[in-house]
C-alpha cells in the first residue's frame, strides 16, 4: 500500500479497490432488502470520500474515510454476526461467513488503530 499512495496511478487502483470492496461487501450480506438497503446507504459516504480523496487528498477527507469506513464495517460485521448465530445448522456457508467476520473485525481494527500508519510516515 505505501506504493500505491505515492502516485496518482496507485491511488487510483486504491480507490477502486475500495469501491469493488464496499459494493461487493453489501449484496451478498443479507437476504432482506432493507437490510442491503441500508449497507448501501452506509457505503456511499465512504464512495464519496474515497473520491474525493483521490482528487482533493486532504487528511480531514482521509479521516472521514475512515470513520465512515469503520461503520460501514461495523454494520456488516453485526449484520453477518447475527445471521451466523442464529443459522441453526452449520454448512460451509456459514463458516465462509463466520472467517468474514473474523476479517472485518481485523480490517476495523487496522482502520481503528490511533495511528499506527500514520505515525509511521511521521518519521
Amino acid at each position: 500500500m505505501p506504493y500505491l499512495k505515492k502516485t496518482l496511478l496507485g491511488r487510483l487502483v486504491l480507490t477502486i479497490l475500495v469501491t469493488a470492496f464496499l459494493i461487493s461487501a453489501v449484496c451478498p450480506v443479507s437476504s432482506r432488502p432493507s437490510q442491503v438497503a441500508v449497507g448501501f446507504l452506509l457505503a456511499i459516504p465512504s464512495l464519496l470520500c474515497a473520491w474525493t480523496c483521490l482528487v482533493l487528498p486532504s487528511m480531514e477527507i482521509f479521516t472521514a474515510l475512515l470513520i465512515s469506513l469503520a461503520v460501514f464495517l461495523v454494520f456488516m460485521v453485526m449484520t453477518v454476526l447475527r445471521k451466523v448465530i442464529t443459522t441453526r445448522e452449520g454448512t460451509l456457508i456459514e463458516f465462509f461467513r463466520a472467517v468474514m467476520v473474523y476479517m472485518m473485525i481485523g480490517l476495523a481494527d487496522g482502520l481503528l488503530s490511533p495511528g499506527k500508519s500514520i505515525s509511521t510516515e511521521d518519521n
